[in-house]
């Protein structure tokens, strides 16, 4: 199976997360904060979970969350 870059996940995950018509979910500010992490995209990284931690909203990733933004 060939390996698709981050990078052109990252855009297609933020392309698709663009296409919802209310503000992008938590949970999904949580993933893309991730991934930017993982990129070394720092800024992209805080915003996103950031975002996802000031919507007071419980999901799965919120303890990861904190202590990544906290490392950032």
């Amino acid at each position: 199976m060939e390996k698709i870059p981050k990078q052109t996940c990252t855009a297609e995950f933020k392309e698709k997360a663009a296409d919802l018509t209310d503000s992008i979910p938590p949970e999904m500010q949580f993933h893309l904060g991730m991934v930017y992490a993982e990129l070394g995209r720092v800024a992209e990284a805080k915003a996103n979970l950031s975002a996802a931690l000031a919507s007071n909203a419980v999901f799965p990733g919120l303890e990861e969350a904190r202590s990544t933004l906290e490392g950032l």
